[in-house]
């Protein structure tokens, strides 16, 4: 799989095993059609600062772990900054999200 700028930390196959998601050092989490092995959606997940919150996109924090919801439908997140976040697997907009209460 080529994409990721950096390594890739983490991985989970999606619950129908159609889809795989990796999570790198890179800060980006990307979605690949197994079958194909091609990319189907890429996204930086955001670092947080303190009282700052970046959209996603902004200034990725490192990927620590990815995995689905056992029906397929969220992606959940953890970065190496403490914070987590569940996704939409199809959009990547953010469902919900928990801060670490620390920053950098």
């Amino acid at each position: 799989l080529r994409g990721h700028s950096q390594n890739i930390t983490d991985l989970a196959f999606a619950p129908d095993s159609r889809r795989l998601a990796t999570g790198g050092l890179d800060g980006h989490v990307r979605i690949w059609d197994v079958d194909t092995a091609e990319e189907v959606l890429t996204s930086a997940v955001p670092v947080r600062r303190q009282s700052r919150p970046g959209p996603l996109g902004a200034a990725a924090a490192p990927i620590s772990s990815v995995d689905w919801s056992p029906r397929g439908q969220a992606i959940l997140i953890g970065t190496i900054d403490g914070n987590a976040y569940l996704l939409n697997p199809n959009t990547f907009g953010i469902i919900g999200e928990r801060a670490s209460g620390g920053g950098s």
